[in-house]
Formats: structure tokens, C-alpha cells, sequence
């Protein structure tokens, strides 16, 4: 969404390089009036304003980090991508100029290539020659600062694969390593305080937006797509994946919504259908509840398995403060 109801992005390929792979570019859509703007970039996040958009540089390259993102293209074309320069690209979205920040630059002001990082795990680990790539890109709630994913893959890279979470100005200055992770990491988010939350070596943990942040635990158990609640500092609302829900005494097809206050206290907003694990073809096209909030931070948007489909459900608006007073329904 854009600033209002009325403003929607989304991407679009509008034809193909001379090696056959897509060019992807943003769409601003009108959509009450049946109107539709092409952008000159693509369009992975805007800002609650509407003013800026970012995006990585080529939303084909996500797919050489993980399966399931990014638009499909053949192996050939993945190889074309890798000797390419990845980085992000910053919108603006009322004049149509665009900023790009090289990913080199990102990664030669965090020093990834020259000091070790601390790493879930306990172990230690320094940059490599291996191919790096942007993943993530989110702005935080005042449209200041943005989250760049960055993860390394490939041969050359020391012990496996890493992901760090970096935090940078929109013109590319104070970059920060605030997480950095092998595997025992995933879905950081902007939380409306200025911290970043995460799964973190098996627990949801809040960061600070500094470098080499702490794990500040809002739950001694991971799960899901961590978020943060618009408006709401305090708590942060989590799904779990359907492969976990023995874990959470749910039956299978079945995932909770979590609501995380810090302190290890949480209520659920109730348990939804989603297609059982091990169901699907491949666990690519599995349906996470994935939740995702309105604007004002009341209603929630997610995803449930009906009668052998995937469909989109939205919850009726939740009263958070009558929610918090709720001593019955709050347990650690």
C-alpha cells in the first residue's frame, strides 16, 4: 500500500533482457479509477507516507538464495545474474528520482570482508570471496532508516552460508551490522520503537538499531513471521509454521497466532487452518499463516487452507488495550 486505500504497488515483468531474463519494474496502480503507472524501479517496500520505495536491485536474484522469492528464471540466467552489481534501489515516489546503493559499498562500510563476526552458534566466521546478494529491504515506521538483508552464498564462503542484517540511511551512510546468523535466523522486521525483531537461535528477540545489537527475548520460543503491532511499541504478533505444531499442542493443519508482550508472556488470537505439513508437492508451496497489519495496526490479514485452497482471511478489528487487560487469557 501507498499512503492511502487508494494507492497500490505491486511488480510486473514488462519484457526480457537479450539472455532471456525478465526486467521487473514497480507498478503504482489507482486502482478505485482503473489507472496504473509504471515505475522505473522495481517496488519491494514503500514508506508509510508514501513518499519512498526501495527495492533490490534485481528481484530475479532473490531466487539464488532461496527458492520461492523473486520472479522465475532459468539457471543460465541466475549464472548471468551473479556477475552482475546487486545493491538497492531508493524511489522516490513523487518525482520519480532514483538513488542506487552498490551492495560493494554496503558491505566495505559493515567490514564484512575484513573483521570476524560473531554468529549464531557461538562460532566466528570472516567475509570470503563468495556471491553476496540484497534480500529484504523494509523501511522503519518513520521512512528514516532501511533494513538490508544480505546474505552469502556460494563456493568460497567460510563455513556455509551467512545473513546479516544491516541498517542504513537512505543515502547510504551509518551502515550498521546489527545481527548476523548462519541458519538459526529468519524474518527480521522493523518494530514500531526502532528496534528490529527476529527469530534468533530458537527464540524471538528484539534488537537494537546499533551495531552488533543484543538479543533482547520476547519469547523463549521461535516460531513464524514475527511482526510488529502499528502503533503498538510493546507487543509483536507471531504465526507458527505448520511443521511445528506439536511443538505448540496444536493438531496437524492447524497454526496459532501468538501475541508477545516481552517477558515471555503471550496470548493467542485463536488457531487457524493451514495445510498440513508434508502435504504438499514440495515445501515451497506450503501455506504459512504469514500475518500481515493494517495501517492502524487493528486488523490482520493472513493466510488459511479452506476446504483444499489457499485463501486470504482478515480478523475483525482487535482492541489491543482491552486485550492486554485480559489476565486470563496471558500465560508464560
Amino acid at each position: 500500500w501507498g499512503a492511502s486505500d487508494d494507492e497500490l504497488y505491486f511488480n510486473d515483468v514488462v519484457g526480457t533482457r537479450g539472455d532471456g531474463a525478465p526486467i521487473v519494474r514497480g507498478v503504482r496502480s489507482d486502482w478505485q479509477r482503473g489507472r496504473e503507472t509504471r515505475l522505473p524501479t522495481p517496488v519491494y517496500h514503500v514508506t508509510r507516507d508514501g513518499a519512498r520505495a526501495a527495492a533490490p536491485r534485481d528481484l530475479a536474484a532473490l531466487r539464488m538464495t532461496q527458492d520461492g522469492y523473486g520472479v522465475v528464471v532459468t539457471p543460465e540466467q541466475l549464472r548471468h545474474l551473479e556477475s552482475q552489481k546487486d545493491g538497492v534501489h531508493v524511489l522516490d515516489l513523487r518525482t520519480n528520482a532514483t538513488a542506487f546503493l552498490e551492495l560493494s559499498a554496503l558491505v566495505a562500510a559493515a567490514e564484512l570482508d575484513s573483521r570476524p563476526r560473531a554468529v549464531a552458534g557461538g562460532d566466528a566466521r570472516k567475509g570470503a570471496e563468495c556471491h553476496r546478494h540484497v534480500f529484504h529491504v523494509k523501511w522503519n515506521a518513520k521512512g528514516t532508516r532501511l533494513l538490508v538483508v544480505v546474505r552469502a552464498r556460494g563456493q568460497g564462503c567460510p563455513r556455509g552460508d551467512a545473513n546479516h542484517a544491516l541498517t542504513v540511511n537512505p543515502d547510504g551512510a551509518d551502515v550498521r551490522v546489527v545481527a548476523t546468523w548462519l541458519r538459526d535466523g529468519n524474518h527480521p522486521n522493523w518494530l514500531e520503537d526502532g528496534r528490529l525483531s527476529m527469530n534468533y537461535e530458537g527464540k524471538v528477540c528484539a534488537f537494537d538499531d546499533v551495531e552488533g545489537g543484543s538479543c533482547q527475548v520476547l519469547s523463549e520460543r521461535a516460531s513464524g513471521h514475527p511482526v510488529g503491532v502499528p502503533g503498538r511499541g510493546d507487543l509483536v504478533v507471531t504465526d507458527t509454521y505448520a511443521k511445528e505444531h506439536a511443538a505448540f499442542g496444536l493438531e496437524a493443519g492447524e497454526a496459532a497466532l501468538r501475541v508477545l508482550s516481552g517477558g515471555d508472556r503471550e496470548a493467542w488470537l485463536g488457531v487457524f487452518p493451514v495445510a498440513a505439513f508434508g502435504t504438499m508437492p514440495t515445501d515451497v508451496w506450503r501455506c504459512d499463516a504469514h500475518p500481515a497489519f493494517d495501517v492502524k495496526g487493528r486488523r490482520l490479514a493472513l493466510n488459511v487452507w479452506v476446504r483444499g485452497s489457499r485463501r486470504v482471511a482478515i480478523t475483525d478489528e482487535i482492541d489491543w488495550d482491552a486485550l492486554l487487560k485480559r489476565r486470563d487469557l496471558w500465560f508464560s
